[in-house]
């Protein structure tokens, strides 16, 4: 399969996982660590298995040190989206995370030797503008919520994971990157896991069948995005890559609306028409610039 079908799967998956973990994060967890941590316990059962499957002839040196760093700033680039997404409407804040190409573009440049069109610029503007007008709110007090802020930090840590992944992969098989990124985010967990009142609300959680059945199905369906993801950026310049992976606001958005017509006890979302077409426009600047940086 070409990278280009890989990458659209894995966007199509993603958005839906996001909003997953949007009703989690909103709905069941009142601790956003606990939902992290909650996550990894189920999670591990895929990515065990995975660790029988992969090569790791390559993982020495530089590269498995540039693997294993990988996984903290995955782990805090998750922890602060999901801050966002526990105050902030899915469509919204999945389509500011997607600044995340323009700190992708120049991280590629500095560090993989990419190249950037001169429309860069005109793209970054577009984004920009678009991430602006995703934020603005007509019904705060101050048009601007402060959990965006984790939103564009998270973008940046997701740029930097992206690139580092990719000068990994030179060396390590593509698979082998997302359990040694694992690894490398464990001593993070073990840090949360020591707090009591986390471990409390993670035990309760548990205990819950309908809680534990959701967080299962997340996390298949985030394995299969992830190694997708890993396979897409280790067979196509992570410019395009990303191109594609940019239109993921625009299935958040569809699905997000979709939820909130027909399952509002799940995700709900304002739906009239200002709103509706705020983010519309909002989108298609965020998408057009991600494609055109690209």
């Amino acid at each position: 399969m070409s990278w280009f079908w890989l990458i659209l799967i894995v966007t199509n998956l993603f958005a839906v996982s996001d909003l997953i973990d949007k009703f989690l994060c909103e709905k069941k967890f009142k601790n956003t660590y606990a939902f992290a941590l909650t996550n990894t316990l189920l999670g591990s059962i895929f990515i065990l298995a995975l660790c029988f499957l992969v090569d790791y002839s390559g993982a020495s040196g530089w590269p498995l040190l540039i693997a294993l760093a990988t996984g903290p700033i995955y782990f805090f680039m998750w922890v602060f989206l999901w801050k966002a997404l526990a105050t902030q409407e899915a469509s919204r804040a999945i389509a500011v995370f997607n600044t995340m190409p323009i700190f992708n573009a120049l991280l590629a440049v500095v560090f993989l030797k990419e190249k950037i069109a001169s429309s860069s610029w005109l793209a970054i503007f577009l984004i920009a503008v678009g991430a602006a007008l995703c934020t603005w709110e007509r019904k705060s007090k101050s048009h601007f919520h402060i959990s965006y802020q984790w939103v564009v930090l998270a973008a940046f840590l997701a740029a930097i994971g992206n690139v580092a992944s990719k000068q990994a992969s030179f060396y390590i098989d593509s698979l082998t990157l997302y359990p040694l990124s694992f690894f490398g985010s464990f001593p993070l967990y073990l840090a949360v896991f020591l707090k009591k009142e986390i471990r409390s609300e993670i035990k309760t959680n548990l205990k819950n069948k309908k809680i534990v059945a959701t967080l299962f199905v997340r996390n298949l369906i985030t394995f299969i995005a992830v190694c997708l993801f890993y396979l897409a950026i280790a067979k196509g310049p992570i410019s395009l890559v990303m191109a594609i992976n940019g239109t993921g606001p625009l299935f958040v958005f569809i699905y997000a609306t979709l939820a909130s017509l027909f399952l509002p006890k799940y995700i709900k979302e304002d739906l009239d028409s200002s709103s509706l077409l705020q983010k519309s426009l909002a989108i298609i600047l965020i998408v057009s610039g991600v494609i055109l940086i690209n």
